[in-house]
């Protein structure tokens, strides 16, 4: 059953990094500031404001020239291509230089896995 499960793992993995590179694919760097300010209006409804997320992401977006479908489809390469955790890098040292405090918040939210209390099951 493991062996199955791993070929079909396999096979997909395979799959994805077939995804062609996008026509309008968004830069990394630019895919690293649209993450950071989605992480910073993300977090608006919590200072008491009433925020639209729809029309934050519409915002966010034009901002950068963007539209939706290019976002999605550079994105899914990124993903497909194991490239997004550099770009998550990227924005979280923007967001490090944005506000230094932010790091050490940043740094005890995550969770590393082996703090994590997750047994394979057998």
């Amino acid at each position: 059953m493991r062996t199955i499960i791993a070929f079909l793992l396999l096979l997909l993995l395979g799959a994805c990094s077939e995804i062609p590179r996008p026509q309008n694919l968004v830069s990394e760097d630019e895919m690293a500031s649209i993450f950071v300010d989605y992480a910073l209006y993300d977090n608006a409804p919590m200072l008491g404001q009433r925020t639209d997320m729809e029309g934050v992401s519409k915002f966010i977006l034009d901002k950068y020239h963007v539209t939706g479908e290019q976002y999605l489809e550079s994105y899914k390469y990124y993903l497909a291509h194991q490239k997004i955790d550099d770009i998550v890098k990227r924005a979280k040292e923007k967001l490090y230089k944005l506000d230094p405090k932010l790091k050490k918040y940043i740094e005890e939210k995550e969770t590393p896995l082996e703090k994590l209390d997750v047994k394979e099951k057998k």
